[in-house]
């Protein structure tokens, strides 16, 4: 395949990735037709199947893409190495990324597409959160008082858990005021951020 036809696919893709993300935000996902999806984006159906089974297919790679995108950014090899030598934690990156965009996040963490994106973004966090806690266990020689899978996972899924309420609630707290929190129930715990 030639760079100019590759280049072509990309953009064609891209197109179609962006209209069923403004199309679902303004219609709805139920309400989503191929159709309105190739008109949006000014192409043509046959090109819709040349690259895409349906809306659904169409729908997870528009929100992985955004996903991968979002984790490159915030999870750099800089961010990283700057997480586990000074402690500068580039989650909070993620509240301020859902704040700017609550429409996708919203998506993501509802009944409006298929858990398999929710299931990716959850594990992606996870993976990462054990890459860098045993880079961080290697460096101080640390060993854990419970597996890193057991506290990775329960770390990441208090992020979502969290991101989804506060979407929920319209944001009552600023991405910097709701990461304090997430970080304070991490650091200190449940029973401890209560007063007990």
């Amino acid at each position: 395949m030639t760079e100019k036809a590759d280049r072509r696919i990309q953009r064609t893709k891209k197109a179609l990735r962006e209209a069923v993300l403004e199309l679902v935000i303004e219609i709805g996902f139920e309400n989503l037709t191929i159709e309105k999806i190739t008109e949006h984006a000014n192409l043509g159906r046959t090109t819709f199947y040349l690259h895409y089974r349906d809306k659904h297919e169409l729908l997870l790679d528009s929100l992985q893409t955004q996903i991968d995108s979002l984790f490159n950014e915030i999870y750099s090899p800089e961010n990283i190495e700057k997480w586990v030598n000074q402690g500068d934690d580039p989650r909070k990156l993620v509240f301020i990324h859902a704040s700017e965009n609550p429409e996708l996040y919203k998506m993501l963490f509802t009944n409006q597409v298929s858990g398999t994106v929710f299931n990716q973004f959850r594990n992606h966090i996870s993976s990462i959160l054990e890459t860098i806690t045993q880079a961080i266990q290697e460096r101080d020689n640390l060993t854990p008082k419970l597996p890193n899978a057991v506290v990775t996972n329960y770390v990441s899924g208090a992020l979502v858990g969290l991101i989804s309420w506060w979407l929920e609630n319209d944001m009552p707290y600023s991405p910097e005021e709701i990461y304090q929190m997430y970080h304070m129930l991490l650091v200190e715990g449940a029973v401890k951020s209560i007063g007990i």
